[in-house]
């Protein structure tokens, strides 16, 4: 079993993955993100030509095969990890040569974007690491175009509550608490997709994960 130290050490990392431990950690998320990021993504039925920001992209192995299917997006990631930054930039070389790919670091509270310039916004796994997530997704939603779509893809709290690391600087929600966050003024809800999988846990074990995407569109 895991040590105190050794549980809060994982979620510093997972929450910002720095140096090669972060590396490690980043593939590891990759492929057990693989079908959240997959639900995001079919969720915002994304379209030729659009412009898509996604925060805390991690090592963005995902981000060509977006590109595979819609060829001429232009994708901007947001993530708090310098680490994280260069694995994307090295794993996304030719679209960062191309311009049709950028990747920035931010501070996890203010969006360095002012005007709404986004076709479609989404977070993966993200969520729970957000000081204060109704300021953001505020400010999100005020860089969405007129109709432009925000995802956030979350594990339930039921499930998230299992793991044990999640008790170190991570804030768990129930589909309707994180609803209630948004501005209701700015976004209209449409829909919420729910996924349900077989993970791996850190002790080898087999777990059911339970996963939900909210949708909302830009007023």
């Amino acid at each position: 079993m895991a040590s105190t130290e050794e549980l809060k050490q994982l979620a510093a990392q997972l929450a910002h993955p720095r140096g090669n431990i972060g590396k490690d950690i980043s593939r590891m998320m990759e492929q057990t993100n693989s079908n959240m990021t997959k639900q995001a993504i079919q969720s915002l039925s994304l379209q030729a030509g659009q412009q898509v920001l996604e925060l805390g992209h991690g090592n963005a192995g995902h981000v060509s095969a977006l590109f595979q299917e819609r060829p001429s997006l232009l994708y901007f990631g947001l993530d708090v990890s310098e680490t994280m930054q260069q694995e994307a930039m090295r794993n996304n070389k030719e679209a960062v040569e191309k311009k049709s790919a950028s990747f920035q670091i931010y501070d996890g509270k203010n969006i360095p974007f002012q005007e709404p310039i986004f076709d479609s916004i989404f977070l993966v796994n993200t969520i729970y690491f957000v000081q204060d997530p109704a300021s953001l997704i505020h400010d999100l939603a005020l860089i969405l175009r007129p109709a432009g779509k925000l995802a956030i893809t979350f594990a339930d709290r039921t499930f998230m509550e299992s793991l044990p690391f999640t008790a170190y600087g991570f804030t768990l929600y129930e589909e309707a608490e994180l609803r209630n966050l948004a501005d209701n003024k700015l976004l209209e809800y449409c829909d919420s997709h729910h996924g349900k999988e077989q993970v791996t846990s850190k002790a080898g074990d087999q777990v059911e994960r339970q996963f939900t995407t909210l949708l909302w569109t830009r007023k």
